[in-house]
């Protein structure tokens, strides 16, 4: 990874979802991936930062990974949100996404995305890959340059996402993970859940891949 790019987790919610604060040292420019609680507190973050936050990527539409979305744009309401063309009924339905027991809770992004789509934020370019299995419109977010994945609830250290739950598919979940199979070893992923890991630790011990 390179000096000008600073990536900060930030656990967030009571399902310690992993929220990442990605910042260009050089030009202060902010993303976030997968703000799920939380909003303002990460607002007060990118604050502290003197960063300016340009994108909001959505990995795919469960609350635990979008419920800090509009507490975040109310503070910074020019911030674009992306997600992927094929989450818009998961993130526009709270019986899908996973909101039950809570407030009705929908967003709408600015931006849908699909495969091969690149996305240019804070200096970075990130690739769409597709990665259906743990919802129909799971996405990860690849940077070759940086040689990193933000991998939302596709893959864990040691384990990947749940296929039980509304639009889920666990043929579509390992088609999914034998693509992320064949990125390069050195890969950093960057999960929506617990610790990174990188694609060669577990291709050479994971059970999922």
């Amino acid at each position: 990874m390179t000096e000008a790019v600073e990536i900060k987790a930030v656990a967030v919610g009571s399902l310690a979802t992993n929220c990442y604060l990605v910042m260009n040292r050089d030009t202060r420019e902010l993303f976030l991936v997968d703000p799920g609680s939380s909003g303002k507190a990460l607002a007060e973050e990118v604050r502290r930062l003197k960063a300016v936050p340009k994108a909001i990527l959505l990995t795919h539409g469960h609350y635990d990974h979008t419920g800090g979305v509009r507490a975040f744009l109310e503070a910074y309401p020019g911030t674009a949100l992306y997600a992927c063309c094929r989450e818009k009924r998961m993130l526009e339905e709270p019986d899908l996404n996973a909101a039950v027991g809570f407030p009705s809770y929908t967003v709408s992004p600015d931006h849908y995305v699909e495969e091969g789509d690149v996305i240019e934020a804070a200096g970075m370019s990130l690739r769409v890959l597709e990665t259906p299995g743990h919802t129909a419109g799971s996405v990860c977010y690849y940077s070759e340059a940086e040689q990193v994945l933000f991998a939302g609830d596709t893959l864990f250290r040691g384990s990947c996402g749940r296929t039980d739950l509304g639009t889920g598919s666990d043929s579509a979940m390992r088609q999914s993970l034998t693509r992320l199979a064949g990125l390069p070893d050195s890969t950093d992923v960057l999960p929506g859940h617990g610790p990174m890991t990188t694609i060669a630790h577990e291709k050479e011990s994971s059970p999922v891949l």
